[in-house]
């Protein structure tokens, strides 16, 4: 008997010439969309988040990546709409890889990417305005998920 793979699981389909199929972008964007994950950016402060984190205006709220979610390393990165950050950037992340929401370390993220924004008009997620976040090329936010990593927005500048 043949062993069967989940489709999930099965290789994505390639070109001879190394082009992105149309077949393998609707594969990457199905995938992106299984691994995504979404949360909450309060439009006023007070009160508490589920890990009892203080939940401040504009910032993500504290955001639980699971263990072996992803199954590997992986650089976590974020799009945020601009109108949910009240035009500004979100300049500070914090994050503990070590199972502890609590215990965060604010990381500062690149500025010369969340400068920029871009217009998204599909319909894979929300059409409007957003920025990039992500710490590339420092390998801060390039973690392995051996346990449960927390995230949440630190500070917003303009």
């Amino acid at each position: 008997m043949e062993e069967q793979i989940p489709p999930s699981q099965l290789p994505m389909q390639q070109t001879l010439e190394g082009q992105i199929t149309p077949e393998m972008l609707a594969e990457m964007k199905a995938r992106a969309m299984e691994l995504a994950i979404q949360q909450t950016v309060p439009q006023v402060s007070g009160g508490e988040d589920l890990y009892d984190n203080a939940i401040q205006a504009y910032n993500f709220l504290t955001t639980k990546v699971p263990q072996n979610y992803v199954g590997g390393n992986a650089w976590y990165t974020w799009i945020i709409p601009v109108s949910l950050t009240n035009n500004q950037r979100q300049v500070l992340i914090d994050v503990n890889t070590s199972n502890g929401p609590n215990l965060m370390t604010a990381v500062g993220t690149e500025p010369t990417i969340n400068t920029f924004t871009f217009t998204y008009s599909g319909a894979t997620i929300t059409p409007t305005v957003y920025r990039v976040y992500t710490t590339y090329p420092n390998p801060i936010f390039k973690i392995t998920d051996t346990q449960n990593i927390y995230f949440k927005g630190n500070t917003i500048s303009p």
